[in-house]
């Protein structure tokens, strides 16, 4: 009864800015402070997981290490410390550091673009342009 209307939706689509807000109504309504370190965490993961959206692996890997380097509540702290977490640190360090698929082949220079999704619309935006221009 206290969940902010904001967070009762898919939370595939949830955003930092959509966590800080219901954080702030959160403590606005109830004066309490004690679920400060989920809001922050939340927010934190989702910060990372729009920069993986929108920037791609090498951004969001970035992001990730410097949210573990400076974890200041132990609920974050408990959750690097799961297997499933570490797990995807080291699939995202694979992704971010690798020239390789997640079957272990080689990826050409062309492949490579999964990595960046502004990169793979920029290649798909100028490869339409250039064949509606010979057109």
């Amino acid at each position: 009864e206290n969940v902010s209307p904001q967070l009762q939706y898919n939370s595939a689509n949830l955003k930092p800015f959509t966590v800080l807000t219901a954080w702030k109504e959160y403590k606005e309504k109830t004066g309490d402070h004690r679920l400060d370190g989920h809001f922050d965490t939340l927010r934190g993961l989702t910060n990372i997981r729009q920069l993986l959206k929108e920037h791609g692996v090498i951004v969001a890997k970035t992001k990730l290490s410097e949210l573990m380097q400076t974890a200041k509540f132990d609920l974050l702290r408990k959750l690097m410390q799961k297997p499933i977490f570490q797990s995807l640190l080291q699939e995202l360090s694979r992704a971010a550091n690798s020239n390789y698929d997640a079957v272990g082949s080689q990826l050409s220079p062309e492949d490579l673009t999964f990595n960046n999704p502004k990169y793979s619309k920029l290649v798909e935006v100028l490869i339409e342009h250039f064949e509606r221009k010979q057109a």
